[in-house]
């Protein structure tokens, strides 16, 4: 509900759509998830943050090669610890 209020009064707010996205992934809400996204990436590319979760939402979803893909594009923004750690663990898996 505060997403939505939030988006309300901007609807372009990054952090709130990419939050709203990460609770419709909790709620099962797999489709919406990926929208949003997909939304939040496409107006700001260099989201780590956004970039990481969406690599995780994949990476459940079984597509393992395209989480590999959105880490090493979020890494290559910037090598946040969370992002390398994630990295290591689904090429790991991947093998």
């Amino acid at each position: 509900r505060y997403y939505l209020a939030a988006l309300q009064g901007d609807p372009e707010y990054q952090t709130a759509l990419g939050n709203l996205a990460l609770l419709y992934e909790a709620e099962g809400r797999k489709e919406e998830a990926q929208r949003l996204y997909r939304l939040v990436l496409q107006a700001s590319p260099d989201d780590v943050r956004a970039r990481n979760n969406y690599a995780a939402y994949l990476y459940d979803d079984r597509k393992v090669s395209e989480a590999i893909s959105e880490l090493l594009r979020a890494e290559a923004v910037a090598r946040h610890s969370v992002v390398v750690d994630n990295l290591k663990r689904t090429e790991k898996a991947q093998k």
